[in-house]
Order: structure tokens, then C-alpha cells, then sequence
């Protein structure tokens, strides 16, 4: 039975151990100091709502979703180090301001949940997927979603490279 996830779904990831830790350990990795605004619950429920529409494109189940975030939380955190440095160094990358990746409001708690689209995107190998997901939420010039696609899964291979050596 298809469950796409839903606002309480996602809270629940949110809330849960493993993603608690995955957070913490971002933040410790990426000496990052995360935008702590949805403390609130109204704030929360709507950068949640937000979330669950990238989902509802994604159009997987909250089952796949909870299933493949265990499974993969390792290299999704390697992953996201790697994307989030590069992209926030403007000397090595021209063609993305720091918002680009972060957003508005910067890095809060749910940027994790929220980054995980792309992440299980790129694991799938569904390039078309993956550019169709890139154009409906990230609204960009078509060169610079291409451009960005190929810096993603650039980095995407270069993280699971590195771990599977590891």
C-alpha cells in the first residue's frame, strides 16, 4: 500500500534517534551552527509542510523513505558534508551563491530531511528523475540545474567512491 509521506510522517523522522544523531553529527562534522527558528511547533509543522511537498514529487513511499534513510544514513552523511562544503566555497564554485544549497533561511533542523530527495535521487541513478525533481523545486535557469545535476552526482560518486574504499 502506497503511503506518500505525510506532515506526521515526517515529524516522526524528525524526532526519531536516528535522525537526532545524524543531525548532531552534522553539526559537529561541519563545524555548522544550525538555524534553530523551528523550535517553534508552528515554525516546525510548516518547514515540514515544505519538506513533505519535495516528497510528494518524489513520489515514494514513507515506507521506502524511512527505509532507505536507515539504510543509507551513513553515506548520506558523507555525502552531505561533501555537498555542503563544496557548495558553500565560492572560490571553487562560480556558479552557485551560498542560497543556492541553504535556502532562504540557511541550514535548520529539518535540512537533512529536506536534502534527502536529491540524495535518494542520485542513489536510484535516474538522471531524467532526478533533472525533472531539480526543475519543479529548485526553479533555476535551465543551465544552472544542469550545471548543478552534474556537480551533485559528481559529488554523489566521489562520497560512495570513498566509502566503499573505506
Amino acid at each position: 500500500m502506497f503511503r506518500e509521506p505525510t506532515v506526521e510522517n515526517l515529524k516522526t523522522l524528525y524526532e526519531s534517534e536516528i535522525y537526532q544523531n545524524l543531525l548532531h553529527e552534522f553539526v559537529e562534522r561541519s563545524n555548522r551552527e544550525l538555524d534553530n527558528r523551528e523550535q517553534e511547533a508552528f515554525d516546525l509543522f510548516h518547514k515540514l509542510v515544505y519538506c513533505q511537498r519535495r516528497y510528494h514529487i518524489l513520489g515514494v513511499s514513507f515506507e521506502e523513505v524511512l527505509s532507505a534513510f536507515e539504510k543509507h544514513s551513513d553515506i548520506f552523511l558523507e555525502y552531505q558534508l561533501a555537498a555542503t562544503a563544496f557548495f558553500e566555497d565560492e572560490d571553487t564554485n562560480p556558479y552557485f551563491e551560498k542560497s543556492d544549497l541553504t535556502g532562504v533561511w540557511g541550514l535548520d533542523k529539518t535540512y537533512l530531511i529536506e536534502r534527502f530527495c536529491e540524495f535518494y535521487l542520485l542513489q536510484t541513478g535516474d538522471q531524467k528523475r532526478l533533472w525533472y525533481y531539480l526543475t519543479v523545486t529548485r526553479k533555476m535557469q535551465s543551465n544552472r540545474n544542469k550545471r548543478y545535476t552534474e556537480q551533485i552526482t559528481r559529488l554523489y560518486h566521489q562520497t560512495i567512491g570513498e566509502n566503499a574504499s573505506a
